[in-house]
């Protein structure tokens, strides 16, 4: 981010008082709707009990697979990744069973 603002002729004051206004729309966001603490353990054995690899969600979600894995494992949780994940693995699981 830096490095593009730079390019495109920025001063390093601009470039902070951009990179403060971001943090504190993310912070507003979070504040005036916080997401409701849900587990992450039920991801991997939906998962697996699918048959779909790692790679393969990985791939629809658009992330890593070590992202995947860390979301699993509950060691990173990103609350819209795992909604986005979980909604997706109860969408395969309905085109299995019908």
């Amino acid at each position: 981010y830096v490095a593009r603002k730079r390019s495109e002729g920025r001063t390093p004051r601009h470039i902070l008082r951009c990179l403060k206004r971001f943090i504190a729309r993310e912070i507003y966001r979070i504040l005036t709707d916080p997401h409701p603490i849900t587990s992450v353990e039920d991801l991997r054995p939906k998962r697996v009990a699918l048959g779909m690899s790692m790679q393969v969600t990985a791939n629809h979600c658009g992330v890593a697979q070590g992202t995947i894995s860390r979301l699993e494992r509950g060691i990173n949780v990103n609350y819209d990744l795992a909604r986005h994940y979980r909604t997706w693995l109860d969408q395969q699981s309905a085109t299995i069973t019908t």
